[in-house]
């Protein structure tokens, strides 16, 4: 029989350990995607380990001379770790012993893995008109496509996977509102709620969620009045506050968006949403077509959002984010409008018909309630300028309309001729008054 003058050369005891983020996404912390690592174990049973000195190589190049594996001189051999890789890369691990002599997996690629399945991109959008909140950002989750190398390097084997895409109930969404975009949030933000209870950690009197509050009863830091003392791990990760300098939950006024669910302030656009618009539509065209495009070339939308310049954060459980400028600012939206569309704001129906069939019924004046926190004020008049409808009463200046909207009868409770009238509305805190004429039909 042949034998291969390879049967007695020993694999070398290389492994990896996975990084937290690829690395080829626009993932903005850069030290979560090179925090891969590549293993060398000189305890493993085939590695003879004391034939000093040791030439270990990556990618070709020479990085360290190992004079001896018991490195903290206990007797034990330590584990050798080459850190700060690139998740999702491969690289190539040679080593020579202090005879010259090397291992029949020389030269062969180790591919870092990576935790996260992140990758995201991020689209604001204006809300309708000024005074609205219903802009936001959209997201699309981009499945991740890596190139996975093994083999050897004069003879590789490439393999292509696509993992992914991230599961969005996984994901943390902030924002940062911000008069310019100068002023960013910390490149790597920490776990922003650590005990997953959708209470964000600068705002958690316990982080960790162990039952025992960051500063005991009394709240004071290092200050124990007899109800307990502080926790001595607040953030719960082993190590012990006065040697955690990663324990900085300072977030800089950061909002939630979502974290353990969508925050109350914000909604999805999508079929739920879709289905509660009025007939008629009450969405002005441009901003209806603007939606329907996103909600065709994107995953999720986002809205709540009065106009300004917004940081949006996205974040996964391995720390993996992405943040996104979005400018949605007084300025480009009226760019993007026009002054007449950006600077009103209200839908006046020129018709209804309170006929009771729950159809058309109420004249329903769409984004009024934008107006009624400060007071507006509505008035109708029939072709004799007699006051037919006013929202107002005992004289009061301003009122609400929304829970009260027209029903077509007259101030004395009877329903008004099919005919013509002219309306007022006055919003005077914000220096808008519209006039123009509605058509009652039965």
């Amino acid at each position: 029989d042949v034998v291969s003058v390879f049967a007695d050369i020993p694999d070398a005891p290389v492994s990896t350990l996975p990084g937290n983020c690829y690395w080829d996404t626009n993932q903005t912390c850069d030290s979560l995607s090179n925090n891969g690592s590549i293993v060398i174990d000189p305890n493993d049973i085939g590695f003879i380990a004391t034939l000093y000195p040791y030439e270990i190589f990556l990618d070709g190049e020479l990085i360290d001379v190992v004079e001896n594996w018991d490195t903290d001189g206990d007797d034990i051999f330590d584990l050798y770790i080459i850190e700060d890789l690139a998740a999702g890369t491969a690289y190539s691990v040679s080593i020579l012993d202090g005879n010259g002599c090397g291992y029949i997996d020389n030269d062969h690629y180790y591919e870092i893995d990576f935790l996260s399945t992140l990758d995201v991109d991020i689209i604001g959008f204006c809300p309708e008109c000024e005074e609205s909140s219903n802009g936001g950002f959209a997201y699309i989750l981009n499945p991740i496509e890596d190139d996975v190398f093994s083999g050897s390097i004069l003879d590789p084997n490439i393999e292509s996977i696509i993992v992914g895409p991230t599961n969005n109930n996984d994901l943390n969404i902030l924002y940062v509102e911000t008069s310019s975009f100068n002023n960013s949030i910390m490149e790597c933000l920490d776990d922003p709620d650590i005990d997953n209870d959708g209470i964000l950690n600068s705002e958690d009197d316990d982080i960790d969620g162990d039952g025992w509050l960051n500063y005991g009863n009394d709240g004071v830091p290092g200050v124990d009045d007899g109800l307990g003392d502080d926790d001595p791990d607040i953030d719960g990760d082993g190590i012990i506050n006065s040697e955690d300098y990663d324990m900085d939950y300072n977030y800089n006024a950061l909002n939630i968006v979502q974290l353990e669910g969508l925050d109350e302030d914000f909604y999805y656009v999508d079929n739920m949403w879709w289905d509660d618009i009025p007939e008629p539509n009450a969405l002005v065209d441009y901003h209806q077509n603007y939606l329907n495009l996103l909600d065709d070339t994107t995953d999720y939308i986002v809205g709540g959002f009065s106009y300004g310049n917004y940081e949006i954060t996205i974040i996964d459980e391995y720390g993996c984010q992405y943040i996104e400028e979005i400018d949605i600012s007084n300025e480009t939206c009226r760019s993007q409008f026009g002054s007449q569309q950006w600077e009103n704001c209200l839908f006046i129906p020129s018709v209804f018909t309170p006929n009771s069939d729950g159809i058309n019924d109420l004249w329903d004046i769409y984004n009024i309630e934008l107006y009624e926190e400060t007071g507006v004020k509505i008035t109708v008049f029939n072709r004799w300028g007699q006051i037919v409808y006013q929202n107002t009463a005992n004289n009061a200046p301003r009122g609400t309309y929304s829970d009260k909207l027209w029903n077509g009868e007259n101030l004395k409770g009877r329903q008004v001729q099919i005919a013509t009238y002219y309306y007022v509305v006055e919003l005077d805190e914000f220096d808008k008054n519209y006039t123009g004429y509605v058509v009652v039909k039965r």
